[in-house]
Order: C-alpha cells, then structure tokens, then sequence
C-alpha cells in the first residue's frame, strides 16, 4: 500500500499535464491510502512531504492556467494536497517552505475561481491559529498575518466567483469574519489585531446579524464608557473609510446608546448641567504630575521677561525666599490666568507666588522620591525612582537655555542625589540573575523593566543633567552586562563624548579602577579563604576584557582622540603609582602598580608625539630611582612601550632583577642607606 502511494505520487509529480488525463485517475487511490497510513505510521508521510509539495505545484499551475474552466477534480487534489501538509510546515526545506507560504498559497487565493477552494484555505488558517501544539509545525505568526491579508483583498473583490457559480458568497465572507472575530477574541494575536483593523470594520457591517453583533461586543468592551472617551474615538482615533458607503453614523449612535445606564429613570435636570463643560475640566481631571506639568509650562510661555532678578536661598527649614522685580501689570489682571489657576485648583496669584510654589514643591517632591526609593514595596520603589528622573529631566539646566531667569528652576545635583539613583540600580538592575526555573516570558519582562530602569539614569547623563562622571559605576558593568544591557551601556559613553571626549575619557579610566579594586578584594577574600601561607594572585581578565572594548570604542581617527587618550592614561597613572612604594617594605611597590598591566591596551592609540609626553610625565612622577625586581615589572613593560615606540632613550635608570619576586635590597657595609625617593605629582 504505502509503495504504491509513494509510486502514484512520485509518478504523478513528473506525469500530470495541463490536460489532467494522463495519470488523475490514480491519484484518488493514492491519497485514500495517504489517508490510511497517516494514521497509523504518519512518519512514513513525513518522508513523502518533498513529493507532495512537488505535486501541489504542477496542480495548482494547471488549476490557475484554466481559468473559469477549471477541472473540478483538480480542486479535491489540491485540498487533500494542502491538508496532509497542514501540520507539516517545519519539515519543509526553507525554499520549499518559502514557496508554499509566499507563492502557493497567495496564488490561490488571488486567482482561483473556485470558491471551495478559498474555504478551505479560510479552513487551513483557522487550524493553524487554534493550533496550541509544537509551533515549529505551523506557520509563524508572520506568515500567518500575510494570508489574512491576502484573504481580506480575496473578499473584497468576491464579485469574482458570481460570474461562474450560483453559490452567493456570503457564506465566503462569513468564514473569513469568524477567522477574524477568533483572532480578536485570543490574547495571543494582539500583534495581528493592528494589522486586521479593515477586516474588524468589515465584521462591524456585516450582513448577518450575529457576527455584527459579536464584532461589536468586541468594540465596546475595549472602550471605556463615557461620553467623553467615545467621542474621541469617533472623531480623531478611529479610521471610519474602511466602511466605504456603509452608513457609519449607525455605529456611533451604537457606541453612544451603550453608554446609556437603565437604572437610572430619566427626569428634567437642570438648565446648568446641560451646558457643554469648559476645556479647562479636562486639567482638572487630569493626573496630578499632568496638572504639575501644565504648571511649569504656563510659568514658561507666559511673559517670560517681567522677571528681571531671581534669587533663590534655601534654608534648612526648606523655606525657600525668592526676590525679584515685576512689572506692573501680573498675571492675576489676565482673565485666562483666573480660568487656568481655577482649574488647577490653585487660588489667584502673581508670578512671584506661583514660581516660587513651584520651586518648593518641586524640592519636596525631590526630598520625598529619594525616601521612597528606598522603600520596601518594589512598585512603590519604581515609581519613585522613574518620577525622580523625569523631574531631573524636567528642571535641568537647559531651561537656562531659554531663558536665564529660570535658573531659580533647576534642581541642584549633589552627591547624595547620585548616590541614591545609584543604589536604587545596584538593588533592581545590577543584581544576580533569577533562578533557572523561571517563567521565560517572565524574564523577558524583568529584563525589559532593567533595560527601563537603566535607560532613565543614562538618559541624565547624555542629556547632560548629570556630570558625566555620574557614569562610573554604570561602565564597568559593560563587559559583565553586555548581553542584557550593552547596548545601553556603549550608546551612553558614545554620546557622552559628545559633550566632552576628555571627561568621557577620565570616566572610563574611573571604571577602570573600579573594577581593580574589586579584583583585589576578589583576590583577599580568596586568599583569606585559602589560609595566610597560599599566595594567590590578582585575576585581571575582567579588568583587560573591559580595557579591550574600551579601546575599540576609540574608532581608527587617533587624531581626534589624542587629548582623551592622553588624559585616559595621565588618570591611570596617577592612580597606579599612588602609593608608589609599600608602606612596609620601601624596597616593593605598592599595590595599584600592577594596574599598568592595562595601560599597553591603550598604547597603540596613541601618536608618538603623546607617547613622549606621556613617557616625559611618567619620568617626572619616578625620578632618579634605580628600580629591581619582579614586582616593578608592570612600570618596565609600560615605559619600555612608551620608549620604543616613539624612539627615545633617555630616562631613570631602570633595571629588571633576575632574582625571585619579593628579594630585598642589600644595605651597604658603608652604612650609607640609600634612599628611594619619588616626586609624586598631586
């Protein structure tokens, strides 16, 4: 049995001409054995996939070359062609699998005459979108997306099929509604709802009278039921045209008689109440930042010049006494100044009062947001933090930009600012990962409120509120967090170079250090874990893997970047040779010289005339000093780069021991010690 379908199918694959009467009448045989043997060895049917794909494209090439003289019996190949495929789509090769999705079906849909045909591909999708097994066997939600709309351009032109058939094609039309009513109707496919608005339209003029009804039902649940809310959706969010000459207004009159409550018994009201509300209602029943927000943009548009001298003194009882001088003529004489501080539920008041209301609940707002962000509620901890950076953002400097007499505005940056925003992303950004056997859509979630979280800080900085500076603790976590938060990350210090290449640069080096001491407090834990008689070494491979991407960042124009890098490793080597000795053993360096071992990462960048300055500096920090041993080893190979690269040869006197690590220097019998000393640049 299954030879002979694999025979018949292969057979017809090669067979079947435009004339359909070579081999045709096998292939009902072959498929009813398909048929058989899919149901109990359905891999067998898995292994002739490749041929029955062959076969459906000489059949749908005869079906759509005939036109309206079209072989019916073609048509029940065809569908039996499709529905053994149905759940075979992941085993296609991706050509057969691009043809089938991109070329087969599309081709049916657009030029076949047979209205059977048409519903059972309606059929096939329908399957597919209720299918809730392995997905690699259906067709991805993009593919799927692309019928329906194919399909939709398929309904609007059904005139097609009354030329050849008597059946009317709203049963066509109904199948497709009910494809649509059931994408609207799952969760899974809100991604589809925004592409299939004309098809939900096409549902809400529908001629049968329960679909109309389901469509609607739709419409009104997801809008809310107030007059005000539906007027906007009629007359500015919803796109009426798709209805075409259908009559429109019997929708609105719809939305609005839903609204309408059937408890409530209808009575003669006041005059009064029946007058259209002002537009100032609309602030007033707005959100209390919304209203805060419309504050501050009232103070900035309304003559800005009638402040001459603004002051501003905080004392520790967080009064805050404003001076300054105005015109004659105030905002209180201004009849729409009464309407808006009326709306805002503010009484009447002078510029003077109302800016100076504005300064002091925009400090308490402040002061109350760090508290929070150290709450034990997560959300609470959220919001907080995401209203504090918005209000940063908000009261920046560059309203000076605009106008000088708003420097009474801004929001004094201090250190215990950053340092809370900062320990607010150590506690819910950089934190361990969650447990492996955790929801993935949930991590997906979490990591896209980190991304959030991290993007509010770095947007202060770029947007030069914070110092860039500000950015230490966030660009050492580059290497660590480069999966999750990489991006983030490198947009920030690109664009801070913007601002300044120099303090971009000095920044980097910060991070830098940061990461040193954090592998040097690796290292004591271990060894104090290890016991007092183990040396173990500093792992510096965190550190290099993020002096690496650092240097990359640098691009090839070394021109441009000369005084950053010169800067860069001016800042590494003040922070390497501080101290220069051991404070226990003057023979030894001290600790930070073995972060020089970074610094050759760097030297490439470097053009020969800042080579020689930066070795001329080095020089003066280390002067006169004969130097052995291993532990000096890092200060070598650094000057030895330095000097060799741009030719030199003059200097301090260097010289590598070949003695072991940690050897001290003999005294002489003389009894003249010899001192060690440096100038140390402050």
């Amino acid at each position: 049995m299954s030879i002979f379908a694999r025979t018949t199918i292969g057979a017809n694959t090669a067979n079947v001409s435009s004339s359909g009467f070579v081999s045709i009448h096998t292939l009902p045989v072959a498929f009813g054995y398909l048929k058989i043997i899919e149901k109990q060895q359905p891999k067998y049917v898995d292994k002739l996939t490749p041929h029955i794909t062959k076969l459906l494209q000489k059949l749908i090439k005869d079906h759509t070359s005939a036109g309206v003289d079209y072989n019916p019996a073609f048509t029940e190949y065809i569908i039996e062609c499709l529905t053994l495929l149905k759940y075979r789509i992941g085993q296609l090769t991706s050509d057969l699998r691009k043809q089938f999705m991109n070329n087969f079906l599309p081709c049916l849909i657009e030029k076949s005459h047979d209205i059977t045909l048409v519903r059972a591909i309606i059929r096939l999708v329908y399957d597919w979108l209720k299918w809730r097994g392995d997905v690699q066997l259906v067709p991805s939600l993009k593919e799927k997306s692309q019928l329906l709309l194919k399909l939709l351009q398929c309904i609007d032109k059904s005139g097609r099929f009354h030329q050849h058939q008597q059946t009317n094609d709203n049963d066509l039309t109904n199948s497709f509604l009910e494809l649509i009513l059931h994408v609207y109707q799952e969760t899974n496919y809100r991604e589809l709802c925004i592409k299939l608005e004309a098809a939900f339209i096409l549902g809400l003029k529908s001629t049968n009278q329960q679909l109309r009804k389901q469509f609607f039902l739709i419409l009104d649940k997801n809008l809310r039921k107030t007059l005000h809310d539906r007027l906007l959706f009629i007359f500015l969010s919803q796109n009426w045209e798709y209805l075409g000459q259908h009559y429109w207004i019997k929708q609105c009159l719809e939305l609005f008689y839903t609204c309408v409550s059937s408890t409530i018994p209808l009575s003669i009201v006041d005059n009064r109440t029946s007058i259209l509300p002002a537009l100032t209602s609309v602030i007033k029943s707005g959100e209390f930042y919304d209203r805060y927000d419309f504050m501050i943009d009232y103070v900035k548009t309304k003559n800005p010049s009638a402040i001459e001298n603004v002051g501003i003194k905080t004392e520790q009882n967080s009064d805050v006494q404003i001076k300054m001088e105005v015109n004659d003529e105030t905002p209180t004489q201004n009849p729409a100044y009464s309407i808006i501080s009326n709306a805002l539920g503010v009484t009447a008041m002078s510029t003077l009062d109302l800016l100076k209301k504005i300064v002091i609940r925009s400090r308490k707002l402040c002061t109350l947001c760090q508290k929070l962000m150290l709450h034990a509620n997560t959300q609470i901890c959220h919001y907080a933090y995401s209203t504090l950076c918005d209000l940063l953002i908000s009261m920046s400097p560059h309203l000076v930009d605009k106008n000088p007499d708003y420097q009474v505005l801004i929001i004094e940056i201090n250190e215990n600012l950053i340092q809370s925003l900062l320990t607010f992303l150590n506690t819910y950004v950089f934190f361990p990962e969650e447990p492996k056997n955790q929801d993935e859509q949930a991590k997906i979630e979490i990591l896209h409120k980190k991304r959030n979280l991290l993007a509010a800080y770095c947007k202060l900085i770029v947007h030069n509120v914070l110092p860039i500076q500000a950015a230490t603790n966030i660009l050492k976590y580059y290497v660590k967090y480069s999966n999750d938060f990489g991006d983030i990350i490198k947009n920030t210090f690109t664009r801070a170079r913007d601002i300044s290449k120099i303090h971009t640069a000095k920044t980097m080096a910060y991070s830098l250090m940061a990461i040193f001491k954090d592998c040097v407090a690796a290292r004591d834990a271990a060894q104090q874990a290890a016991g007092n008689d183990e040396i173990v070494n500093i792992d510096l491979s965190p550190l290099r893997e993020l002096a690496r991407r650092f240097n990359l960042s640098f691009g090839l124009d070394m021109a441009k970047q000369r005084e950053a890098l010169a800067a860069l490793h001016r800042e590494c080597i003040r922070f390497a040779l501080t101290p220069l000795f051991n404070h226990n053993d003057l023979t030894q360096p001290g600790l930070n010289i073995v972060f020089l071992e970074v610094l050759p990462e760097f030297a490439s960048k470097l053009l020969k005339p800042d080579k020689k300055a930066i070795f001329d500096h080095l020089d003066k920090l280390v002067h006169s000093v004969t130097i052995e041993g291993d532990a000096w080893q890092p200060l070598i190979n650094y000057r030895r780069i330095l000097n060799d690269e741009f030719g030199g040869g003059h200097g301090p006197k260097i010289r590598a021991s070949t003695g072991t690590r940690g050897r001290k220097r003999a005294i002489p019998q003389d009894g003249n010690l010899i001192f060690l000393f440096c100038v140390v640049k402050k």
